[in-house]
């Protein structure tokens, strides 16, 4: 008996499918096989850009974000130290706005600035 005939009928029938579609199938053309392939490289490097993109975009706007908080800023230099308690170099008197340019500036001299009981 050959093996066909223990077979159940189904899978008999199936044999016979296959048997039938492979006497039946005829392969694809070299040249439309080799147009798919370059299809599919097209797309798969479209899709890679597309990634790249999408990965560059969302790092941008992550870095972008994280910049971006309420906190206050460091100082931009260390903070100096306070001042002596030596004598001062800073005159008693200065303009509030610019003269205007038809009136001088005071001119303000050390004994002037010491004040009049010392001159």
């Amino acid at each position: 008996m050959s093996d066909l005939q223990r077979d159940d009928p189904i899978a008999s029938a199936l044999k016979r499918a296959a048997v039938a579609g492979g006497r039946a199938a005829v392969p694809a053309p070299a040249a439309y096989v080799t147009v798919r392939g370059a299809r599919r490289r097209r797309r798969t490097l479209a899709a890679t850009a597309a990634s790249a993109v999408c990965v560059l975009a969302a790092t941008g706007a992550f870095t972008a974000l994280r910049f971006l908080t309420d906190a206050p800023a460091p100082p931009a230099s260390p903070p100096s130290p306070p001042p002596s308690s030596g004598p001062s170099t800073v005159l008693p008197y200065a303009p509030a706005s610019p003269a205007s340019p038809s009136v001088p500036p005071p001119v303000i001299t050390p004994t002037r600035a010491l004040g009049p009981a010392l001159r």
